[in-house]
Parts: C-alpha cells; structure tokens; sequence
C-alpha cells in the first residue's frame, strides 16, 4: 500500500491522523528518531496549529519506523521526478499523489479500508489504531502521565478517562504495609 508508512506509524506512535497528514519531512530527525508535533491539517479549514497545547509534542519512534518512512521517502522522490512540474512540492511526508495535502476520506476509503478489507477486519476507523495503542502501552505497564503526554493529551484526566480499564489491576500489600515500606526506606 502507498501508504503503508502512515498506517505503521500511526500505529505505533498513536498521532492523530491531521497530524501526520499535516507531518513535513523538516519534522523528522532520521538521527534521533525524534518526530516535532507541531501543526494539524483539517480537510474543511486546511492546516493548523494542534488540537491544544499539549498536542505539540515531540515524541521518538522506533527504527522499524524509520525504515519505512526512508523507504516512504526514497519511493515519493521518484513519483516526484515522474511528475516533474506537476508535483506540488510542500514537503509533506504523506501527500497526494500530485504532492498536495493528502484527504481523510481519500486515505481511509483507498487506502485503510482496503488493507482491512484484505485483512478480513470490518467496523474500524483509523482512530482505531491510536486507541490499540495507547491500550497496548498501558496493558504494558508505561505509566499514565507517559501515555497522556505521547498522545498529546489535554491533561492526562482525559486519558484515564478513555483508557483506565485498559491499566492492570495489581494486587497489592495493604495500604499500612505500602507506608510501612515507604517509611522504612
């Protein structure tokens, strides 16, 4: 799929989908895996600022990632010199096949809707894969505060809210022997 990258990075980042629509190649830094959350495109008002505050956020991707956004990358270089002039150029990660920004509608019907299809899933949206990972990070211990950030949470009330029964229930000493320890150490 074209846009194979979106989706794995999608899933294993948990950015919104206006953000990696909105996503320049200036906001990847290849050598620390850092990506700069800073702006958001909306297909009604165009590009923006984020969501809230909170929402511009750096965050550091895995290498599997990269890979694919560099692979991404290598293949978009060629589309683009096979189009020559009719490449918009806006140095978008995830454009258009023409370079300009990408659409909602465009990327799930053609695209996201297609790789479930073939995969034999139904009744998911691309926010899915935001909400799989931020469960798959609690269920596997990260703290809350940590997801809420990675999210680009408002505050992280937000972010229990949405996932608090995906966090374990750990079975712990009784509250007196928690102090105990605590006091002891």
């Amino acid at each position: 799929d074209p846009f194979y990258a979106l989706w794995l990075l999608k899933s294993m980042s948990g950015m919104r989908l206006g953000e990696l629509q909105a996503l320049t190649w200036d906001d990847i830094n290849f050598e620390t895996g850092v990506i700069d959350i800073n702006k958001s495109y909306d297909d009604k008002h165009g590009l923006g600022t984020p969501k809230s505050k909170s929402s511009r956020r750096k965050i550091t991707i895995n290498f599997d990632c990269l890979k694919a956004l560099r692979e991404h990358q290598s293949k978009q270089l060629e589309l683009q010199l096979s189009l020559g002039r009719y490449w918009e150029n806006l140095n978008l990660v995830f454009p258009s096949s023409t370079g300009s920004y990408s659409h909602k509608s465009n990327l799930r019907n053609r695209s996201f809707n297609v790789i479930l299809k073939k995969s034999g899933l139904t009744d998911r949206t691309p926010h899915t894969l935001r909400h799989t990972f931020a469960s798959l990070m609690l269920m596997s211990g990260t703290p809350i505060l940590k997801v809420s950030r990675y999210l680009g949470h408002q505050d992280i009330t937000v972010t229990s809210r949405t996932y608090v029964h995906y966090i374990p229930n750990q079975e712990t000493d009784t509250l007196a022997d928690d102090f105990s320890k605590l006091l002891n150490s």
